[in-house]
């Protein structure tokens, strides 16, 4: 009855059927699962999370019920409990490509990235019908800095899925592309992104690492000062223009922008950064009149 009246709908009138049922057997494992889709939906995530847990603890060989409970444990920030439920239940049904999925899922928004990796590998040999681990997978190499081998792997999205991968899915290729030095096949991407979404600040500043890389620095200028245009805060976007400027002999010019980057709580490289704006700033005053 509570999953009917659901399906119609009644949500309310669902919650009070699935109450009654998990009164009427409290190890009903089934009965838990129903009250926390129930909750879930009526947006309770801490009573919805308690119901999965109940179910899955009763019934711990139920895919289901685990997948649920780490669903929401992961919805209220419980990343670790998350992950410590998900990886006992990959030890219990090994033979799971779901669960080994979400804890990769987890592990990817831990940042534990070559862990995801080797989860996602496990989820496609159970499966290997599923593609969604091979996105995340692709995604978990990179970030690991495992280039040579996500880009590949972006390259079939690409071809296999082209409106699904027009986005992240060639940015993040063309990323790729250029740590592995292939800088004009990146080119291409970057101009191909930057063309199909011209308010997007990435994709110039992909063509300003190009045209650094092959030392065409005023062409790299130009690319940072179309990406500031369209984020005037962009940490990488800010850091380069700083570098660009110093580089050409602006220190001063340099100055505000490696401060900007600096600023930004995305700025990585910071140590870099920090040194570059203190030369900036000795150059700048060596060079006023």
């Amino acid at each position: 009855m509570a999953r009917l009246t659901a399906d119609q709908g009644h949500l309310d009138k669902a919650r009070d059927y699935a109450r009654l049922a998990t009164a009427n057997d409290e190890e009903a494992p089934d009965a838990w699962y129903v009250l926390g889709t129930i909750e879930q939906t009526l947006g309770d995530a801490e009573v919805a999370m308690n119901a999965f847990g109940r179910a899955s603890s009763l019934d711990p060989s139920e895919p289901r019920y685990i997948l649920a409970e780490a669903e929401m444990l992961t919805a209220v920030g419980h990343l670790d409990a998350a992950g410590t439920c998900l990886a006992g239940a990959c030890q219990r049904l090994p033979g799971s490509a779901g669960l080994h999925a979400a804890l990769g899922d987890v592990r990817l928004r831990q940042n534990r990235y070559e862990e995801a990796a080797g989860l996602y590998r496990i989820a496609l040999r159970l499966d290997p019908e599923n593609r969604v681990p091979e996105e995340r997978l692709a995604i978990a190499l990179f970030h690991s800095g495992a280039y040579a081998e996500a880009e590949p792997m972006l390259a079939d999205l690409q071809a296999s899925e082209p409106d699904f991968a027009s986005a992240w899915v060639c940015q993040m290729r063309a990323d790729c592309l250029l740590a592995l030095r292939r800088v004009d096949e990146a080119r291409a991407l970057y101009r191909q992104r930057s063309d199909a979404a011209a308010d997007e600040t990435a994709p110039w500043v992909g063509l300003a690492r190009c045209a650094i890389l092959q030392e065409r620095l005023p062409e790299a200028r130009r690319y940072l000062e179309e990406a500031l245009v369209r984020s005037p805060e962009h940490a990488e976007a800010n850091g380069l223009l700083g570098y660009v400027l110093t580089a050409v002999g602006r220190p001063g010019e340099a100055v505000p922008h490696l401060k900007r980057a600096m600023k930004s709580p995305a700025c990585t490289g910071r140590d870099t950064i920090e040194r570059l704006l203190a030369y900036a700033e000795e150059a700048a005053v060596t060079r006023t009149p």
